[in-house]
C-alpha cells in the first residue's frame, strides 16, 4: 500500500514515518507539500492519503479542505485527516466512510494506525479490481485495433474515431460481464448496487419511502419495459409486490428447485442484500400499478438487476400473467391412447 503524507512540517512527517515503519505491505512515499499534491498523484500510484489540514497557518483548514474537495471531485482515495485542527474542521464529506479524522497528539499515531488497518482490505480489493480492469482494457485495445486495421473496409472508415470508441466500450463491457467458465456466482451477485444509471429499469427493486428496511411488504419490483420507462412513454408503471419467505412455504418444503427456478408458477425468491433488504419473495400474482409521476415521490430505488436475470424477471411475468387461461384436459386418458396407438408391440 502506497501512502502519501501531505504535511508542511518535516518533523511531523519523520515522526509518523518512524511509527509506521515496518507495517506490513506499507510504503510511505516522500513528503508532499500542499502545492505538490497533483504532481505527486501523477508520479506515484497512491493508495491512501494522510492529510494535514493546515499549511503553516494556525486554525486555518482551507489548504486541506481544498485538497479533499479536489480529490473527491474526480477520483476515489481513502483519506485520513491527521491534524491538530481535525476537531474543528467541517468536513464536506463527513458521511463518507473512507474519510476519517484523527487529531494529532499522544494517541494520534495509534488512531492513525487503526484507520489505515480499517482501510487496508478495501484498498487491496480496489487494487485487484483495477489491475484486472487495466489488463482487460489493454487486451481489448490490442485485439480490437489489430482486427480493425487488418479489415480494409473498416480501415477506410477510421477517420471517424467514434467507431473505435463504441466498439472498444462494448467489448470492455462484455469482457467484464463474462465470468469464469463452469463457475457459480453468489445469489446476491445479480444485484447492481447502487442502481444502474439515473433512470428506472425493468427489474429495479424499489422501497416505499420512510418504510422499514426489514419488511418485505415495503418493496416492489418494476415489470414495465425499460425503453418505456427511460423515455417516459407510459403513464402507469407495472410492479409486483414482495412478501416474506415464511408465507410461501415452511422450512421443510423449501428446496433448491424453488430458488433455482426461472419459470415459477407464482413466486420468485430473492437473496437478501445486507443493509438494504431481507430474504424475500416476489409474488407475481400480486400486481399493482403506480402513477409514473408519483414514483419518485413515493419510492426510492434500491438496486437494479443485472442481465440475464433482468430478462428472467420479464419472462416470469409473461409466463405467469400473460399465458392464456385453459381448462384442464383429461391428460391421463390422452396418455393411455398415445401409448396404445402409437407404440406397437412388435414382440
Amino acid at each position: 500500500m502506497n501512502i502519501l503524507f501531505v504535511e508542511d512540517e518535516e518533523k511531523s512527517y519523520n515522526s509518523v514515518c518512524r511509527e509506521l515503519k515496518g507495517q506490513k505491505n506499507t510504503q510511505i512515499l516522500p513528503r508532499c507539500d500542499f502545492s505538490d499534491i497533483d504532481k505527486m498523484l501523477v508520479i506515484y500510484n497512491v493508495d491512501l492519503i494522510i492529510l494535514d489540514l493546515s499549511n503553516g497557518i494556525a486554525n486555518d483548514t482551507e489548504a486541506g479542505d481544498l485538497i479533499i474537495r479536489r480529490i473527491y471531485s474526480r477520483s476515489f482515495l481513502p483519506i485520513v485527516i491527521y491534524s491538530g485542527y481535525s476537531d474543528i474542521y467541517e468536513n464536506p464529506y463527513k458521511d463518507n466512510y473512507f474519510i476519517k479524522a484523527v487529531k494529532k497528539g499522544t494517541k494520534g499515531v495509534s488512531e492513525l494506525k487503526k484507520a489505515i488497518k480499517i482501510f487496508s482490505p478495501f484498498i487491496e480489493k480496489q487494487k485487484y479490481v483495477s489491475q484486472e480492469l487495466n489488463t482487460n482494457v489493454s487486451e481489448i485495445y490490442r485485439d480490437t485495433y489489430q482486427k480493425m486495421i487488418s479489415n480494409s473496409k473498416m480501415t477506410s472508415q477510421t477517420k471517424n474515431p467514434e467507431i473505435f470508441t463504441r466498439l472498444l466500450k462494448r467489448r470492455l463491457a462484455a469482457s467484464i460481464d463474462k465470468g469464469p467458465d463452469n463457475s457459480m456466482i453468489n445469489a446476491w451477485e445479480i444485484y447492481l448496487y447502487p442502481c444502474l444509471g439515473d433512470k428506472y429499469l425493468t427489474g429495479d427493486i424499489i422501497r416505499k419511502k420512510k418504510s422499514k428496511k426489514d419488511d418485505p411488504a415495503s418493496y416492489k419490483i418494476i415489470l414495465s419495459p425499460s425503453c418505456d420507462l427511460q423515455r417516459k412513454r407510459i403513464k402507469n408503471v407495472k410492479v409486483a409486490c414482495f412478501i416474506n419467505v415464511q408465507s410461501v412455504c415452511n422450512k421443510g418444503e423449501l428446496k433448491e428447485n424453488k430458488l433455482r427456478s426461472t419459470s415459477p408458477e407464482q413466486y420468485m425468491f430473492f437473496h437478501k442484500l445486507e443493509g438494504e433488504f431481507p430474504h424475500m419473495v416476489c409474488d407475481y400474482k400480486n400486481i399493482e400499478v403506480i402513477d409514473f409521476d408519483n414514483l419518485d415521490k413515493m419510492y426510492d430505488r434500491v438496486v437494479s438487476i443485472d442481465s440475464p436475470f433482468r430478462e428472467s424477471i420479464i419472462w416470469a411475468d409473461i409466463t405467469i400473467n400473460g399465458r392464456p387461461g385453459l381448462p384442464d384436459r383429461d391428460c391421463k386418458t390422452w396418455l393411455e391412447n398415445i401409448k396404445a396407438e402409437c407404440y406397437v408391440d412388435k414382440s
